[in-house]
């Protein structure tokens, strides 16, 4: 945009300058011919000499008067259509410079409607339980093979504590394991050291819920248990951590008593989590 902006500048600039060379040039040839007139005149020196002096001069005047106006008349033309397409260059800049702001103005309003748009799921999502909670921007995520952990833009000034849990709108994310002033750290579900109490959705089988930096698995099962590939688990409410009924996984494969789970909350897509500061 300062580009554009410079250009306006120096094209009034360089049509500042053709009109003051003109205008020189204009006066320059009209002195000339007002200096030849008037030498003719004082050289001379008699009734017959001025006459012929002055037929020479109406002569030469003449011509040259209607040659002025001619040249003139074509850099008059000239001036103009200069000025029309220094006008047309300018409002050309103008308008890129006003597409520029409007294409920024846009942009804006395309980041907040998508901020908008995944906050109406979040609240959604919370406001179907009776919790206290405070909404934080996801920062960052860090998925690897010693740990699972996320960093949100809240902290102890915020209200966050140690072993809050953090939901997103799809499902439980992890609980809090650190905080500072304004962020806090959050071990998420499918850490390798997260054990979360829970419940299946459909055959009610009760354990507790392993992560595996990845994929996770449910621990403390009965031998005969009738868990199936597809179903719920929520958090059962056991313990003093996780509140009951949160969703937290979904049984992607049970083996000879191994049951094997992937998360449903997805982070890939989310901008923001909720944190429960206290339950109900």
């Amino acid at each position: 945009m300062a580009i554009l902006t410079n250009r306006i500048k120096s094209t009034n600039t360089l049509f500042e300058f053709i009109r003051f060379i003109l205008l020189i040039l204009k006066r320059f040839l009209a002195l000339i011919f007002v200096v030849f007139l008037l030498n003719s005149l004082h050289f001379s020196k008699s009734q017959f000499v001025n006459k012929v002096s002055l037929e020479i001069v109406g002569h030469f005047i003449t011509p040259g008067l209607a040659l002025y106006e001619k040249i003139f008349k074509h850099v008059k033309s000239f001036a103009t259509s200069l000025a029309y397409l220094r006008d047309l260059e300018i409002e050309n800049i103008e308008l890129k410079i006003e597409i520029d702001k409007l294409k920024k103005l846009t942009d804006n309003y395309n980041a907040i409607k998508v901020e908008n748009i995944a906050l109406k799921k979040l609240l959604q999502f919370v406001t179907t339980d009776k919790y206290k909670y405070i909404t934080a921007k996801l920062l960052s995520v860090s998925l690897n093979s010693f740990s699972n952990v996320a960093l949100v833009g809240a902290g102890r000034n915020h209200g966050v504590e140690i072993n809050q849990i953090v939901v997103n709108e799809e499902g439980l994310v992890g609980r809090i394991i650190e905080t500072s002033d304004n962020y806090s750290k959050v071990m998420l579900v499918e850490d390798f050291n997260s054990r979360i109490p829970v419940v299946t959705s459909i055959s009610r089988e009760r354990g507790i819920l392993s992560g595996n930096n990845g994929k996770m698995q449910m621990m403390y099962l009965q031998d005969n248990h009738s868990v199936t590939k597809g179903e719920k688990v929520l958090t059962s409410g056991d313990g003093e951590v996780y509140s009951e009924g949160i969703a937290v996984a979904e049984v992607i494969m049970v083996n000879k008593g191994h049951v094997v789970l992937k998360p449903i909350a997805k982070l890939y897509n989310s901008d923001f989590v909720s944190i429960y500061t206290q339950k109900p």
